[in-house]
């Protein structure tokens, strides 16, 4: 027993030596140290162009190089066969897939390999943010009618807002600390509430949270304006054809003033004759 326990502790500390021993003919870089928390020991990993490939640091840093030339994955996670989370270059994009599907892709150069300045990012799944922010620049919707089908007008849009009701609130910071909410009184609306006339405007998410889109609720408030604006011109039809009908029968009660004027002194004067014969 004892003589297999050495065997295997031969074998073991064997292939370690030829293992180090292979890195130091390629011309790599293996250094480990225990017990070091500065920049200058951890792991490092080169390959035969010197360039350093992979490094942890002894202050807990890590380093993760690409090489431009190269296209496929830079670094990957898998379980089994499949990906789980994957970082890599493919047809001049870098990328980001998570489980399988594209996250984000950032491109390099165009079509017939010119660099990209600043690139052009798309993230193409659910994201969510959390905290607050501003930005100085604008962040468009696609909208151009070449992407759409089946378009319908709006109809009915000022009841359907009319059935919306505007809330202050706060949010539940204790119960749901993973948000990371803000403190103080917020303006908006509830999901639960606008999905009953809008469900268009509201995201079930795979917990069962729901979001409203509160930018494509502009359309329907500008259908809404429009309605409203058509009902106030018709009530402004509607006043000045009173006004016209208030005017009229004025002169005409003028006009019967006038007429009764006249009566009045025709009788009076008949009144005078008889009264003299």
């Amino acid at each position: 027993m004892k003589g297999i326990i050495m065997k295997k502790h031969f074998c073991f500390f064997a292939f370690i030596s030829i293992f180090i021993l292979s890195y130091a003919v390629l011309g790599q870089d293996i250094q480990f140290r225990l017990n070091c928390s500065t920049q200058s020991c951890g792991l490092s990993m080169k390959n035969q162009a010197g360039d350093t490939l992979f490094k942890t640091f002894g202050n807990g840093q890590t380093y993760i190089k690409t090489i431009s030339s190269l296209t496929g994955s830079y670094f990957s996670v898998n379980r089994g066969n499949n990906y789980v989370f994957d970082v890599g270059n493919y047809s001049n994009r870098n990328y980001v897939s998570v489980n399988g599907a594209l996250v984000a892709t950032l491109l390099l150069a165009d079509s017939i390999g010119t660099p990209t300045p600043g690139g052009d990012l798309k993230i193409t799944p659910f994201v969510r943010l959390l905290n607050s922010g501003c930005y100085t620049g604008s962040w468009n919707q696609c909208s151009d009618i070449r992407l759409k089908k089946n378009i319908n007008k709006i109809e009915n849009a000022l009841n359907k807002v009319l059935n919306l009701q505007g809330v202050t609130y706060q949010w539940k910071k204790d119960e749901y600390p993973s948000y990371k909410f803000e403190e103080g009184n917020k303006i908006g609306l509830i999901a639960q509430d606008v999905e009953k006339t809008f469900p268009e405007l509201v995201r079930t998410e795979t917990d069962g949270m729901k979001s409203v889109n509160y930018a494509n609720l502009s359309p329907v408030l500008i259908e809404a304006i429009k309605e409203q604006q058509g009902i106030i011109k018709d009530l402004e039809s509607d006043a000045k054809k009173d006004e016209f009908e208030i005017t009229e029968l004025k002169k005409h009660i003028r006009d019967l003033e006038i007429e009764l004027a006249a009566q009045q002194k025709i009788l009076k004067e008949i009144k005078s004759n008889l009264e003299e014969k």
